[in-house]
């Protein structure tokens, strides 16, 4: 018996071992990452030559534009209340809220 439970000791030390090294080098990666110093670029090769934008306003004149249709105009919404039908007959038995319902009591 003695003899498994030194085999089992053995091998979870040597676990340990591993996941310390391993702990260790993640460490070390991140140390190396996070802390070095980044070494700046040389101002010279940085600079960007500025860029000109030229706008044609004679493609807004051209006749693709002219011949649009604008969409029509949408009519608003008509109030009808509740109890009421499109033409404004009352619907007997129907009453659902108040006639304005931001009056106040």
């Amino acid at each position: 018996m003695t003899i498994v439970f030194l085999q089992q000791k053995n091998f979870q030390r040597s676990l340990l071992i591993a996941f310390i090294f391993i702990v260790i080098i993640t460490l070390i990666i991140i140390w190396q990452s996070v802390f070095k110093k980044q070494t700046a670029l040389p101002t010279e090769t940085a600079l960007i030559p500025e860029k000109e934008i030229k706008i044609d306003f004679n493609k807004l004149i051209g006749q693709d534009l002219t011949e649009l249709v604008p969409f029509p105009e949408i009519e608003p919404f008509k109030e009808i209340p509740a109890s009421t039908t499109e033409t404004g007959e009352k619907i007997p038995g129907v009453s659902i809220g108040r006639e304005n319902p931001f009056l106040p009591y």
